[in-house]
């Protein structure tokens, strides 16, 4: 067995016997969730992205509200654009990166991580996800009490269609098909390329 599989697998074997108190980092309920202004389709005046935590799953919603300048939306304000149950996760960032939004999100719970990168940008009169990069290391104890591991990453630029994914400890590939842009009202679990998935 790989040598560096043998230490992941014992890792994984120590983190799994503690509690969950032990290893879970829950957002704290005070923790405010981020929000930024940007230009997102280019027309000159700032829009504002928003994202809110789910009350039916506890994943986050994206919201933009586009042309609203410096100011707050007010609480019945509808957003121009809604993503719901964008994106998992802590530590949650919103950057703008050439006109593009960028959102990074992390997880680990009960010794399963992952990273995320989603990149959202105005195309053809519709805002479109036209990136992601994605890392994990997941881990589960079967009936026997043996570890299961999954460990994998992808990077894929939708625009062109072209990225790579690695499996296990492989180091990545790049991919044979070609991957299109999702709508960011259609983006999920199942609109992901299934070299992200877990």
């Amino acid at each position: 067995m790989n040598p560096r599989r043998q230490v992941f697998l014992a890792v994984m074997t120590a983190l799994l016997s503690m509690s969950p108190c032990a290893y879970a980092e829950d957002r704290p309920a005070s923790e405010a969730l981020p929000a930024l202004l940007l230009d997102i389709n280019g027309d000159g005046e700032m829009d504002r992205a928003v994202i809110s935590e789910n009350s039916d799953d506890g994943s986050l919603d994206l919201s933009l509200y586009l042309s609203i300048g410096t100011h707050r939306p007010a609480t019945a304000q509808k957003p121009s654009v809604f993503a719901p149950s964008f994106i998992e996760g802590a530590d949650i960032t919103l950057q703008s990166l050439g006109g593009a939004l960028v959102v990074s999100a992390s997880y680990n719970l009960y010794g399963n991580d992952w990273d995320e990168r989603l990149t959202i940008a105005f195309r053809d009169g519709g805002f479109w996800v036209t990136a992601i990069q994605r890392s994990w290391e997941m881990a589960s104890r079967k009936s026997n009490l043996d570890v299961d591991v999954n460990i994998g990453s992808c990077s894929i630029d939708l625009v062109s269609g072209q990225g790579d994914a690695s499996r296990d400890l492989a180091d990545p590939t790049p991919l044979p098909n070609r991957y299109a842009s999702v709508r960011l009202q259609d983006w999920s679990d199942a609109t992901m390329p299934a070299p992200c998935r877990f």
